[in-house]
């Protein structure tokens, strides 16, 4: 199945270990030269003194992409600007 950026922006990320919301994906990383697309980007939580902290998603967490929403399998949060990594493939 392909996606364009586009679609993927207006779905929500839920989190289905907790249900969280996680937001909607602001942006992708994409190794070169292979060209493959190896996370997805999330604006996280804002505080009121500071901008917004990025949650860095590995695609290998990605569990579902549904209609309205992709769901992804992460057992602790991710650690803010670090790539979530998984030992499935």
């Amino acid at each position: 199945m392909e996606y364009n950026l586009s679609e993927l922006k207006k779905k929500k990320v839920i989190n289905v270990m907790d249900g969280k919301d996680l937001g909607k994906i602001s942006d992708m990383l994409i190794s070169f030269p292979d060209g493959k697309i190896t996370a997805m980007i999330t604006p996280g939580k804002k505080n009121s003194f500071f901008g917004g902290n990025e949650l860095i998603i590995s695609v290998k967490c990605i569990e579902r992409i549904g209609d309205d929403a992709i769901l992804v399998k992460l057992c602790e949060p991710p650690k803010i600007g670090e790539v979530e990594i998984s030992d499935e493939e």
